[in-house]
């Protein structure tokens, strides 16, 4: 269930629904069964991919809460401390506790996010070890005895009732806010290094996808690596091969500046260092000069 948060659609090639949280209280129930899932798990795995705008000031990112996932017994843990899995991605931490911060286990890669565009943040549990990779990299591991099937079970209850995306059960945290996000998974496995990178998850290639769509979406127009047209660079000049002298094409800085005419027969186009969008007919690919 969304709760002021909404799912939007991203991409002209291929389209993806994503959760988009908003800039307010926006989160998203996972429900009950999911809740029930946690009080058998002894090895498994959380993912889920993100994308932060930009324009998410670093003070905000870093204040208490800013989880990406909350699963819990209380929806007040301070009020009443039952237990929770969190995944902070202020500091791409993740802990578990039987009652509140005081008895947390957790594995920490201690780096703030990266803004702006798509990223994976995934936890697995093998045995007594935890480890906590981004973008599908391994960057911390320790030991971690504390298992939701024997931290999580509270007496009378067949599940975790409380299980967000965007919203901590500490009710002074703050949301997740200005965030994007897709494809929560949860694995009854710890899954390999090879299997995020690869056959399970694909992180590399997802993020790659999702990247594009992003920018689909911006510009309104297909990805022009999807098109016959090519492009390239080569010190400081874009060059699209592929051009009749028939195409509408233009070249815009990252502030929507233009910085060419329409309807030009050149293939080369001499620009400074920096980041570039560049559109050819209903065509368009983000562009970087070294």
């Amino acid at each position: 269930a969304r709760t002021d948060a909404s799912v939007m659609s991203i991409g002209q090639t291929t389209k993806y629904n994503v959760l988009n949280l908003g800039d307010s209280i926006g989160y998203f129930d996972l429900g009950e069964e999911v809740g029930k899932l946690m009080y058998h798990l002894q090895d498994y795995t959380m993912s889920a991919y993100y994308r932060i705008d930009s324009t998410y000031s670093d003070t905000e990112i870093a204040k208490n809460g800013n989880f990406l996932w909350n699963i819990a017994n209380s929806k007040d843990i301070i009020g009443d401390p039952k237990g929770y899995i969190i995944g902070k991605i202020n500091n791409h931490t993740m802990a578990i506790t039987p009652t509140n911060w005081s008895k947390e286990q957790y594995v920490s890669a201690a780096l703030p996010p990266l803004q702006g565009g798509w990223h994976n943040f995934t936890y697995t549990q093998e045995a007594n070890t935890g480890t906590v990779y981004i973008d599908g990299m391994p960057y911390a591991t320790d030991t971690v005895s504390q298992l939701p099937a024997n931290t999580l079970r509270v007496p009378g209850r067949i599940g975790t009732l409380y299980n967000w995306i965007g919203r901590s059960s500490y009710v002074t945290d703050s949301y997740l806010r200005k965030t994007l996000v897709y494809d929560f998974r949860l694995y009854k496995k710890a899954l390999t290094e090879s299997e995020i990178q690869t056959s399970a998850l694909g992180v590399g290639a997802t993020i790659e996808n999702l990247n594009k769509a992003y920018d689909e979406t911006r510009t309104g127009m297909a990805d022009l690596h999807e098109s016959g047209y090519k492009i390239s660079t080569s010190g400081n000049e874009i060059r699209i091969s592929g051009l009749d002298g028939t195409e509408r094409v233009s070249v815009y800085d990252i502030a929507g500046r233009k910085l060419s005419m329409d309807n030009v027969r050149t293939s080369a186009f001499k620009v400074g260092t920096g980041v570039y969008i560049v559109r050819v007919n209903n065509f368009a690919a983000k562009v970087m000069v070294r």
